[in-house]
């Protein structure tokens, strides 16, 4: 989990949630949002947990992005005014979007490839990642990219 951008006073009631989890928990401030914090932890939850959390961090205002790998791999981007976009990943961190959603994107878009193209950035959550983007920066100053190149 990378808890990309939280403000200071809610840092603590981060920890209390996290801390049922036995999470270990270093705030690092973040370059990009003066007056807030980041933090990436890792930790074991029970299946259905991380949808928990992440309506827990969204009611908190709390920008984050949330990976689970179990039964079905998932990963859910949380932000204040995107709101949940929960997406299935495949064991490579890569999205999975299924055989369904293209044919429905194919039918929508009535062979406009341009909104072709917009379907699939809904699907990928490329709001939240154009969003996400400026605030990895870790403390040492490395940006981390979000997708193989």
């Amino acid at each position: 989990m990378w808890v990309l951008s939280c403000p200071q006073d809610k840092c603590k009631e981060i920890d209390e949630i996290l801390a049922g989890f036995s999470a270990s928990r270093a705030w690092f401030a973040q370059p990009a949002l003066p007056s807030t914090y980041q933090l990436q932890t890792s930790f074991e939850c029970p299946a259905g947990v991380c949808a928990d959390l992440a309506s827990e961090f969204f009611k908190q205002g709390i920008v984050c992005e949330i990976e689970s790998r179990g039964a079905e791999n998932e990963r859910y981007l949380v932000h204040p005014r995107l709101g949940i976009h929960r997406k299935g990943i495949d064991a490579a961190g890569e999205q999975v979007i299924r055989l369904g959603q293209i044919q429905r994107f194919i039918s929508q878009s009535q062979g406009n490839m341009a909104e072709f193209a917009r379907l699939i950035r809904l699907a990928e959550g490329q709001a939240w990642f154009d969003i996400f983007e400026p605030l990895r920066v870790l403390p040492e100053g490395v940006r981390l990219l979000p997708k193989a190149v």
